[in-house]
């Protein structure tokens, strides 16, 4: 069993389709690893509430409903690999009461998070090649 973050779905919800295609952000267990080529480091993650331990101290993104999330451990990556998946169709349709999810404003954070993580990386491989 994978988990991932739903982020979008691939095609308009028709009723009786047997299939809804999404693109997901898989979960990680642990910090990113490290690629120098890339000049990605450990601390390119962001913990996921109730996990709190992060290299930097970076506030962890609080999915809601507060306290429902049921792992300690979780990270979302810089730059994760996003992956194209199915879900069977349900009869009874799905139920999202007990769905986890991120608002849109705690969605936008972490984009926030990202450019400047991205802005960072630019700037140290920028640094290095002008080294060369």
């Amino acid at each position: 069993m994978w988990l991932t973050v739903g982020i979008q779905e691939l095609g308009l919800p028709w009723p009786n389709q047997p299939w809804y295609r999404f693109v997901v952000e898989p979960i990680a267990t642990t910090l990113r690893p490290e690629d120098k080529a890339q000049d990605i480091t450990s601390d390119l993650c962001i913990p996921i509430f109730p996990n709190t331990s992060h290299p930097t101290g970076r506030e962890p993104v609080k999915p809601e409903p507060e306290g429902l999330f049921p792992y300690n451990n979780c990270y979302h990556w810089y730059d994760a690999e996003m992956v194209d998946v199915r879900v069977r169709a349900r009869p009874e349709e799905f139920d999202e009461t007990h769905a986890v999810a991120l608002s849109v404003d705690k969605r936008m954070d972490m984009e926030t998070a990202w450019e400047q993580e991205f802005s960072r990386i630019v700037q140290n491989h920028s640094t290095r090649h002008a080294e060369v």
